[in-house]
């Protein structure tokens, strides 16, 4: 019996685990990554010691999937577990936003505001059910619950930072959705929030990932883009790339849906239409080796609509800055219109826009400090979960039986992150209907 073979476009997390699983059923598998390593929004980069992430993360207490896998390729003993210290910039000032205690210290909100919100997070926490949450917007829920104050001193801030035009449009479910994450991430005494991290970086389990697929006799074609997949007479799928043109009995895409639809013109018009009405925010995401520290915080989330980016990332406060060479890490992160002017700027106009800002939120701070800086780009990084977004989710599967689609913006009522992209590769198989083997 003859081996399916099958293509998956797409060497991040999603497109690596569903290779795992799709040569266990004894399928051929071939990735093909645009870029020239694997990992996708995690891969790696150097620094003066130990590899860092492009892009930050971490991952949660309830993220189950991220150690299952470490555990899987040898990696357990790498994962471990920080207390982080947080902090809100809003109103001109940087304040704690760690424990409950510091949401009754918030003095940017009158204490009937403090009281109010604390019990909209309280319930929210509470809830376990978000279908009734789908007809209405995050700015109609919690300005109901909590009240206009809280939405407009705490809320807008961040959404329109996040999500710039489409702030006052974005589902009530995506920031319950955030919001009990958050809370799952906390202790058993629900007074500290712990978040893990890989000791050489959550890309050493990708590495490690790809190493054994190949050993299996999975193929990873690096800086090898797929340009094009049509349905071939003879049936089957033809896919192109710069190598040439080659024959599959089946596809899995792992990037956008837009993207697919750009790859795949044959696909029905309507079908296609659905593919890109979806929206995606892009993320610049400046990275930085500094002599010195910005605080003794390791998450800053920025309330203030005329900064140029959302969050202060200091890595080397969740991690020893000693793992670095001695230099303090530290991401700033920018959700953009893809078709903003400051997203195709030059990486040296996008700095100087970051620095200047922050060197006015934190005035004894000079970027005469920063020893190396790299800017990283992604296009398709946020998804934008407007109200009844559930309903505008295309399905996995596709008008051509070939072509399964596994895409970031498919993962709902969770938002993007690793153990949901991990989820949703173990399902491949299953997506693909090939649980009962991979022969053809």
């Amino acid at each position: 019996m003859v081996a399916m073979k099958i293509a998956i476009i797409g060497a991040g997390p999603t497109g690596l685990v569903a290779a795992h699983e799709l040569l266990k059923t004894g399928a051929s598998v071939t990735i093909f990554e645009g870029e020239g390593d694997v990992g996708g929004l995690v891969r790696m980069v150097p620094s003066e010691g130990e590899p860092l992430e492009a892009f930050y993360h971490h991952i949660f207490t309830s993220d189950g999937a991220v150690p299952e896998l470490a555990e899987e390729m040898g990696l357990q003993d790498r994962l471990r577990w920080y207390k982080p210290s947080n902090a809100l910039f809003v109103r001109g000032k940087l304040r704690p936003f760690t424990t409950p205690g510091d949401l009754l210290r918030l003095d940017a909100l009158s204490l009937m505001d403090r009281v109010r919100f604390g019990l909209f997070v309280l319930r929210a926490q509470r809830r376990r059910h978000w279908g009734e949450l789908e007809g209405i917007t995050a700015r109609q829920w919690v300005e109901k619950e909590a009240g206009r104050a809280v939405y407009e001193v705490l809320w807008h801030p961040l959404l329109r930072s996040k999500f710039g035009e489409h702030a006052d449009d974005i589902g009530a479910t995506w920031l319950w959705n955030k919001i009990k994450l958050r809370s799952s991430s906390r202790g058993a005494h629900q007074h500290q929030e712990m978040l893990g991290y890989m000791d050489g970086g959550f890309g050493l389990l990708y590495e490690t990932l790809a190493e054994d697929l190949r050993r299996r006799g999975g193929q990873i074609r690096l800086s090898c883009p797929v340009k094009r997949v049509d349905r071939a007479f003879e049936g089957g799928l033809r896919v192109t790339t710069p190598e040439g043109e080659e024959r599959f009995d089946r596809l899995l895409a792992t990037c956008s849906p837009a993207a697919l639809a750009e790859l795949a013109p044959g696909l029905p018009e309507d079908f296609r239409h659905r593919l890109t009405a979806l929206r995606h925010m892009a993320n610049l995401c400046l990275l930085m080796e500094c002599d010195a520290s910005l605080s003794s915080y390791y998450w800053i989330s920025v309330a203030e609509e005329r900064c140029p980016f959302v969050a202060v990332v200091e890595h080397t406060n969740l991690l020893p800055s000693s793992r670095y060479g001695g230099r303090h890490v530290i991401y700033l992160s920018r959700y953009i219109d893809p078709e903003d002017p400051l997203f195709r700027a030059s990486s040296s106009e996008v700095e100087a826009v970051f620095l200047d800002a922050l060197e006015g939120l934190f005035p004894a701070w000079s970027r005469d400090s920063v020893r190396r800086s790299r800017l990283f780009r992604a296009r398709d990084a946020q998804p934008v979960a407007v109200r009844g977004y559930d309903a505008l989710r295309p399905p996995h599967a596709t008008p051509w039986p070939e072509v399964t689609l596994a895409a970031m913006a498919q993962i709902f009522p969770e938002d993007r992150g690793q153990n949901y992209a991990l989820r949703m590769g173990r399902r491949a198989p299953e997506l693909m209907g090939l649980a009962g083997g991979g022969a053809s």
